[in-house]
């Protein structure tokens, strides 16, 4: 049987196409992943130790990761402050 196109991906697929997904959304998880990526390197940067990041991290990670999604949606504006104009060639170099 043939394969429909748009399809396949199966649950995580399909929620990616309800919800529109596309360059932009695609943009935006990228953005999540880093900002992500970059908080929990700083928490264990800043720990003192094993006990006091998970610590830090129980009491922050909610918060944290809740904000980065919101932030993430805005991607071009996270983009903007972290590169400046050059943000604007990386996004429409990428589409």
């Amino acid at each position: 049987m043939a394969e429909i196109e748009g399809s396949g991906g199966g649950a995580a697929g399909k929620l990616w196409r309800k919800h529109g997904g596309g360059y932009y959304a695609l943009l935006a998880v990228g953005t999540f992943l880093y900002m992500e990526f970059t908080d929990l390197v700083d928490s264990v940067a800043s720990a003192t130790g094993v006990g006091d990041f998970i610590t830090s991290e129980l009491l922050t990670f909610a918060i944290q990761t809740f904000l980065n999604s919101f932030f993430a949606s805005l991607w071009p504006v996270v983009w903007y402050t972290e590169l400046g104009v050059e943000a604007f060639y990386w996004a429409g170099g990428g589409y």
